[in-house]
């Protein structure tokens, strides 16, 4: 609010002002003019900053400062914010906690503007501080799900032409070994040793990422139906084909849930669904290298993962099936076109029904 003050003697007052038989300024005297008024801010705030009060009148108001129009021979401006008030010759600062006393050096009747500035905040704002990190992460998790949701046709074509791809090789496999074994390139010996290795690991990574799937989707359905989120069937089947995305897997899909809970108001279930997202992860970044090289006695896990992410850089989504192939079958082709590993059984049978 202002104080209205006027003074319609000749001569000049004066004054101490008090309300409610409490004093204002701080108990200080003011002098008003003769034949003049005064408008003095009292707990007049602008954004973060607030004035306590002043002796000088406001006639601007700007993002970085305040301008006056002093009235007595030394006014007293007593602010109240977090931001640092900056030194100037036309004031003296002196600060006390949140609150900022400034003291003219100007005398009205000499020049009777003064501009006080200020700069950056001086204290951490803790409060504030969280709201905008939590902004940022609700921005993150509404840009991550939108980005999943328009990669979700791609996806879907990239498993339907692995599908049919894969019903023709297991369809057509009598055809395609007889074409290759025609090229005479190895000896029949070395072809069924190729042939059951490639199998093998063809095998092997096929299961694997079926497994992981249904391992991710469980685990994200068990979690929706603690934290009573969404329908479980749609749950599971939108987190076992999520889960074939690489890197990220399924672990969006329960981000999503955790945010429809946090904006409903429910913490405990957004924290829940925000570690069911880490296991999922888990599962799909750290175990599948594992069960990858379980199959592949021959094959580390470390270089699982790295076939894994160098067959995604370059093939894109078929590479989460390509590379731990192209791996398994590295590491294992010479030795087996020169006879020294075993096939296993299981590749033996196999192959064997192919001939």
């Amino acid at each position: 609010r202002f104080l209205h003050l006027l003074n319609l003697d000749g001569f000049d007052k004066t004054i101490h002002l008090s309300e409610d038989d409490r004093p204002l300024l701080d108990g200080r005297a003011i002098t008003l003019r003769r034949r003049t008024g005064l408008l003095l801010p009292l707990n007049m705030s602008f954004g973060d900053l607030r004035i306590v009060y002043a002796t000088a009148e406001i006639l601007k108001v700007a993002a970085d400062a305040l301008t006056f129009r002093l009235t007595q021979a030394e006014d007293i401006i007593v602010l109240e914010t977090a931001r640092e008030v900056l030194p100037s010759a036309a004031y003296a600062v002196e600060r006390s906690g949140t609150r900022t006393l400034v003291r003219s050096r100007q005398h009205a009747l000499v020049d009777d503007q003064l501009t006080v500035r200020w700069g950056l905040e001086a204290t951490f704002d803790l409060n504030t501080s969280l709201d905008e990190g939590f902004n940022n992460g609700i921005n993150f998790l509404v840009h991550l799900s939108t980005t999943m949701v328009t990669k979700i046709p791609s996806l879907l074509l990239s498993i339907f032409v692995f599908c049919a791809a894969l019903y023709y090789f297991l369809a057509e496999a009598r055809t395609i070994k007889t074409v290759f074994m025609k090229q005479r390139l190895l000896t029949p010996q070395e072809s069924n040793r190729f042939i059951g290795v490639l199998q093998n690991s063809s095998f092997g990574t096929v299961i694997t990422s079926l497994a992981i799937a249904g391992m991710q989707a469980s685990i994200v359905t068990f979690g929706s139906l603690i934290m009573q989120a969404g329908d479980w069937a749609v749950v599971w089947a939108v987190t076992f084909f999520c889960s074939f995305i690489p890197v990220i897997g399924a672990a969006p899909v329960a981000l999503v849930l955790g945010l429809y809970k946090l904006i409903m108001g429910d913490v405990g279930s957004a924290v829940g669904f925000l570690v069911v997202a880490v296991i999922a992860g888990t599962t799909d970044n750290l175990v599948r290298p594992y069960l990858i090289s379980s199959n592949e006695q021959d094959l580390n896990p470390v270089v699982s993962l790295l076939a894994i992410i160098g067959a995604l850089l370059l093939f894109g989504m078929p590479g989460l099936f390509l590379g731990p192939v192209i791996a398994g079958v590295a590491v294992k082709i010479i030795p087996t076109l020169f006879g020294d590993v075993p096939v296993t059984e299981g590749a033996k049978g196999r192959a064997k029904k192919e001939t």
